[in-house]
């Protein structure tokens, strides 16, 4: 695997060595297709709007009258794309052309390498480290910091091999432009086109995206109240490992469409009220487990307008969300009998569901990304609640706020 990895590696650069060669030999011979470029000035003026990482990318042409021209993409102008073709400089205008055709570069091992080392360490912790029997998957406080440092370790070593065979393995992508139709067709894919080779264009169509968050719980809502504690022996944060998992699709520079799955419970707390009113409660106990399941509809206002490598989202689910809570509290044991006016609120079934968010990402790779997320998951019913603590009543639904990591592909 190792020698296959080097021949890939060394093709690509005898490659691009090889199209130099011919391109500057091509200079030299002054000949081309409609227009020539006659000196090298010339070319790396013109090179400016073109994504470095398209150059050399082979191309094939389809023109109006059926003829095909391949070759290797050196530039691109306003209005023409110039290519090297049977050892020719050519400049083909885009408007005689009924088809193009481009197929982009192999990932390199490297870079398969550090997004293997990321998710491995991600995916590690999700894993190993949340509390048990608790709504997946919380954070345990309590894991010992030798632990977590052997899980950076195992998980990033792992990973980073893992995303290493899988890069040095990957075949380019294939982008194709039909330019033919009615003007408001053409009109799309000559912006499409025109954002793919500045390097602003959706070069992936498939993502997927891990959510870490911070969630707003009742256990944070009274982090500090001392009445309040995780109830039973687990140790659980209100930071979720795996809040949402999605999975979207790209319909066009703007729009995604897909689907996510998002856990929205909390971790179980109880608390003692130590008043001396009869009527306040001695004990209760709230218990929360969810998952939603959405169809989501991604938006993406300002794809033509930031660099490719930020992206701003703003995303709405609707769906369904799978509840099962429970709250229970007994009034003070000194005056009261603790099994009579004792408040129970049981609720198992499913409810509607709606998800919000905005994301904010920065890819570090066209295949990686890694972003600031906000989102707020609706439930319609209410969770009691809790004067002697000052907690009041709310929506079963939460916010939160954390990371996210994308693959794109």
């Amino acid at each position: 695997m190792e020698l296959y990895g080097k021949m890939k590696n060394n093709y690509k650069i005898l490659k691009r060595v090889v199209c130099s060669i011919l391109f500057l030999f091509s200079i030299q011979s002054n000949t081309g297709y409609s227009q020539e470029t006659n000196s090298t000035e010339k070319f790396a003026q013109s090179t400016a709007n073109l994504d470095e990482n398209l150059l050399y990318s082979f191309v094939i042409l389809s023109d109006n009258s059926g003829n095909y021209i391949r070759g290797f993409l050196l530039d691109v102008k306003v209005d023409t794309l110039v290519i090297l073709s049977d050892n020719q400089t050519k400049n083909i205008p885009i408007k005689d052309l009924n088809s193009i055709t481009i197929e982009t570069q192999e990932s390199l091992g490297t870079e398969g390498a550090v997004i293997g080392a990321i998710m491995g360490t991600y995916l590690f912790y999700a894993a190993f480290w949340q509390t048990e029997e608790e709504p997946f998957a919380y954070y345990d406080m309590n894991v010992p910091g030798a632990q977590l440092f052997l899980s950076v370790v195992v998980g990033a070593f792992l990973g980073s091999g893992i995303g290493y065979l899988i890069g040095i393995s990957a075949e380019g992508d294939t982008e194709t432009f039909y330019l033919s139709g009615n003007d408001e067709d053409k009109r799309k894919e000559y912006k499409r086109l025109d954002s793919f080779l500045s390097g602003n264009g959706p070069t992936s169509k498939l993502h997927m995206y891990f959510q870490l968050s911070q969630v707003s719980t009742r256990l944070s809502e009274e982090a500090n109240n001392i009445n309040l504690s995780p109830y039973g022996y687990d140790h659980p944060t209100s930071f979720n490992l795996v809040r949402k998992i999605q999975i979207t699709y790209s319909i066009s520079n703007e729009f995604e469409v897909g689907g996510a799955i998002c856990w929205f419970g909390e971790p179980r707390v109880g608390w003692n009220s130590n008043s001396s009113n009869s009527y306040s409660f001695s004990s209760a106990i709230h218990s929360f487990e969810g998952v939603g399941y959405y169809a989501l509809a991604v938006y993406n206002p300002f794809k033509l307008i930031f660099p490719k490598s930020l992206s701003l989202n703003f995303g709405l689910g609707v769906g369904t969300g799978n509840v099962k809570y429970k709250f229970v509290a007994r009034p003070s044991e000194y005056y009261w009998d603790p099994y009579n006016d004792t408040t129970i609120v049981n609720l198992d079934k499913n409810l509607f569901s709606a998800l919000f968010y905005t994301q904010l990402d920065l890819f570090l790779y066209d295949n990686f990304s890694m972003g600031f997320i906000a989102d707020y998951v609706y439930i319609p019913e209410i969770i009691p609640g809790i004067p002697e603590l000052d907690i009041s009543s709310r929506s079963l639904g939460n916010f939160s706020f954390g990371l996210t990591l994308g693959l794109h592909f």
